[in-house]
């Protein structure tokens, strides 16, 4: 064999060592480590480094980073949003049996953000998501029994089993209840009642939901439906920052925060001091202590 022959056999032989190393790759990190850095990309705010980790750690079947990568695309953090790339990672995740990534594609089939609208499809994923207790689906599968979607809501019968369903230890049921006070849609006429609204938002908030925290917060600082507060507005803000704790309401958590400091620009320090205090000593209460307090949920 000649010089020239050797060398270009090494050439071939160096070319496959190389593409053999390129398949192995690197070492595959255990699920609970790549979710962990997940979390710390997301929680950190750099959500292009969040999608590329999501992206890598999603095609090797990790359901966390599924469900990362279909929120990163709904939502258009750190890639261009896509609904159909986020449907497409969502299916992925609900295929393995994730209940979070069953109930987005209910909710994106419910909205029309899929391919089309589709009812049927939507409580489909509602009803799975449900079985395994999720609360939103859960919530979400009670709204579209109580919706006619041909001809509109049927206000009486919503508002009605919303109702009975809110006197059951369940912190949605409530916050739906202010949600509907609040646009409108709890009476035929559509018109709005802040008191009732802020009625069922305390319950709600009571029961430690923080999403009705924030509701009840900014009806306290703006006084609609209650007496004026900026200590009970900063309060309220205040806890709900503490409980938006998991990855998925990390951006609800800083809005919190941002409302809070909002409303204490407007305060006095003894006032701070005070709904800091209230803020520590809050805990959420019981439903069986709630219901012999004076919120009453008759209408």
């Amino acid at each position: 064999m000649t010089k020239n022959m050797r060398i270009a056999v090494l050439a071939v032989l160096l070319v496959i060592a190389t593409a053999i190393l390129l398949s192995v790759g690197e070492p595959t990190v255990k699920e609970w480590e790549a979710n962990a850095f997940l979390d710390k990309a997301y929680k950190s705010g750099d959500f292009e480094t969040t999608a590329k980790l999501a992206t890598k750690y999603a095609k090797q079947g990790n359901i966390h980073a599924q469900v990362m990568l279909g929120t990163l695309y709904w939502k258009g953090e750190g890639v261009a949003a896509d609904p159909l790339a986020a449907m497409d990672w969502f299916g992925l995740a609900a295929a393995q049996g994730d209940a979070y990534a069953r109930n987005m594609l209910g909710e994106m089939y419910l909205r029309g953000e899929a391919p089309r609208r589709d009812y049927g499809l939507a409580l489909t994923h509602f009803r799975k998501a449900a079985r395994q207790g999720l609360k939103q689906a859960k919530l979400n599968l009670c709204s579209m029994y109580y919706e006619d979607q041909d001809t509109g809501w049927d206000y009486s019968r919503a508002v009605g089993k919303l109702r009975m369903r809110a006197h059951m230890s369940n912190s949605l049921a409530p916050y739906e209840m202010g949600q509907m006070y609040m646009d409108g849609t709890a009476a035929e006429s559509h018109a709005q009642d802040y008191g009732k609204a802020a009625r069922w938002f305390q319950l709600a908030a009571q029961l430690g939901l923080p999403d009705a925290q924030v509701h009840l917060g900014k009806l306290h600082e703006q006084g609609l439906g209650v007496t004026q507060d900026y200590v009970m507005a900063h309060m309220w803000f205040n806890v709900a920052a503490s409980l938006f704790s998991n990855i998925y309401s990390e951006r609800e958590r800083v809005d919190a925060v941002h409302l809070r400091d909002a409303v204490a620009a407007k305060m006095t320090p003894q006032q701070i001091a005070e709904a800091q205090s209230r803020a520590r000593d809050w805990k959420p209460t019981p439903w069986d202590l709630l219901m012999g307090r004076q919120i009453k949920l008759s209408e």
